[in-house]
Parts: structure tokens; C-alpha cells; sequence
């Protein structure tokens, strides 16, 4: 068997056919560049892109396996420190919203059938009700054709009886009441009124002791206040007396005050005046 020997003439070397063919030299795939890593990856849910190349990309390859949501363990919008770092808490979540307490609408002393009528929304119409009073100190019942208070600051009252044991008592009745509390004081007129009282509760507002048993066919008197001090007066057509003192701090600034309130015949007054820095407790 003849081996055929082929001659190039470009070279002075004999070859044989197969070795004109061009054999593939195999080469390996470049590496892929930061950028194209960058380019292939996911994309990240992140208000800032790191600038450390690897780290993007580890972060990617963790938000591809979680299925999106945090950037690589890292929420949204927090910078890179280093690889496995534990994730840093958020800042900026909002607070939690605490509902504000509930305040009374009377924290004064007076809880007898007048306090009750101020903290009634006048526009509940008729009024029967029993309890305690809003400190505890007593029990009550009471009815009424009419009892309550206006946005305006008027209190009425019409056909009105109550009762009252404990700390505060008190037995009461009045045709009709009318009256007006503001910042700057307050008035009231009553017709057909009888009243008996003996407590700590004194109708003022303030703390200490009261004693009484008045009947008028009308009655009517004026308080002007201005800061912790006020003073009363007014006229009545009746037969009976009242009195008491006691203790409060009307204008809430920590500063106490003592009252003191009279009545006797025609003749209404009374008022409270701030103790002075030198005496107070």
C-alpha cells in the first residue's frame, strides 16, 4: 500500500492530506466583567446601589434565592457596610400611635346635681339617671324634664329633683334653672328652688366643707373671674342660709386658692382668692 505524500509549495515540507485540516484549539470562556455580572443579575429593590462590585452582586444572587423583598437580607435603602453583616434595623418606621386618656369633664370638687348638669349634653332632652358620682365619693339619682349644657356654654335645667349620699349630700328641687359658664365666670337665675346640703363637695369647685338649707321663689347671682381669684355676688327672695370653704386651683397653673361663699336671707357673696407664694403649703 502506497501512502500518498502531498508537497506545499509554499513551504519545502512534505505533509499529508489531513494534516491541511485546521484543528480547534478549545479556549475558555472569558470572565465575565463587573459590569456584565451587574447587567445579568437581577434587578435590586434598593433606593442606593452599593459601589462595591462584589458586594451588588452577592446581594443580587441573595435576592434572587429569596424571592425579592429585601435587598440581600438589607432593607431598601440602607448602604452597604461589609459581607455578612448583620442587617441594620430600620429608622425610619413610624411611631406607634397612642390613643390620648380619657379626661373628665369636671375634675373639680363640685359633684352635687348642678356639676352633673354642666357635664350633660343638653340635647339628650329628658334626664333620669343613678350612681356614682364621676370621684366615688357618693351615690345619686335624679330626674328631669330638661337638664344639660350647650356648646355655648348655657345650662338649663326644668323640673328637676335629685338626691344624693356620701361624701357630698344633698337633696334638691327646682322648677326651672338657667344659667351661663365661660372663662371669664359664670351667672344663674333660679325659680321655685329648695335645696338641703352637708358635705366636702362645696358648689365652687372647691375641696373643704359646706353646710346649708335655703328656699326661694327666685334667686339669682353673678361670678366674675380672672386667673385663680373670682368673686360672687347676688339676691335672692327666700328664706334660709348657706355656707362654705374650702380649698381649689381653678386655673390648674399649681397655685392654690381658698373660697368662701355666704348667703343669708336676700344677700349672696362669696369668692376665691390665690394664696400668696409666702403661705402656700
Amino acid at each position: 500500500m502506497t501512502e500518498r505524500i502531498s508537497s506545499d509549495p509554499s513551504r519545502n515540507v512534505c505533509r499529508r492530506p489531513e494534516d491541511d485540516e485546521s484543528a480547534e484549539i478549545p479556549r475558555e470562556a472569558p470572565a465575565p466583567t463587573c459590569r456584565d455580572r451587574l447587567v445579568s443579575a437581577q434587578p435590586i429593590d434598593s433606593d442606593r446601589i452599593p459601589t462595591s462590585c462584589d458586594a451588588n452582586a452577592a446581594d443580587a444572587a441573595r435576592n434572587a434565592s429569596s424571592g425579592g423583598g429585601m435587598c440581600g437580607g438589607r432593607w431598601p435603602g440602607t448602604p452597604v457596610t461589609s459581607l455578612g453583616s448583620a442587617p441594620e434595623p430600620r429608622s425610619d418606621a413610624p411611631p406607634v400611635k397612642q390613643d390620648a386618656p380619657s379626661v373628665p369633664a369636671r375634675t373639680a370638687g363640685a359633684s352635687g346635681n348642678a356639676a352633673r348638669t354642666a357635664e350633660r349634653d343638653f340635647s339628650k332632652g329628658p334626664y333620669a339617671a343613678a350612681g356614682r358620682t364621676h370621684d366615688g365619693g357618693s351615690v345619686f339619682a335624679g330626674a328631669a324634664a330638661l337638664k344639660g349644657r350647650t356648646e355655648e356654654g348655657i345650662e338649663a335645667e326644668a323640673l328637676s329633683v335629685s338626691v344624693q349620699v356620701g361624701a357630698q349630700n344633698e337633696i334638691q328641687g327646682t322648677v326651672a334653672r338657667l344659667g351661663y359658664s365661660g372663662e371669664y365666670g359664670s351667672g344663674s337665675i333660679e325659680v321655685l328652688t329648695a335645696s338641703v346640703h352637708l358635705g366636702i363637695d362645696n358648689s365652687d369647685g372647691s375641696y373643704g366643707v359646706n353646710i346649708g338649707a335655703t328656699a326661694s321663689l327666685m334667686s339669682g347671682e353673678v361670678t366674675t373671674k380672672h386667673s385663680g381669684d373670682s368673686i360672687t355676688a347676688g339676691l335672692a327672695a327666700g328664706k334660709g342660709g348657706e355656707a362654705h370653704v374650702g380649698i381649689r386651683d381653678d386655673d390648674k397653673d399649681g397655685k392654690p386658692g381658698i373660697c368662701l361663699r355666704v348667703a343669708w336671707g336676700v344677700e349672696i357673696g362669696g369668692g376665691c382668692i390665690e394664696l400668696p407664694m409666702v403661705i402656700r403649703p
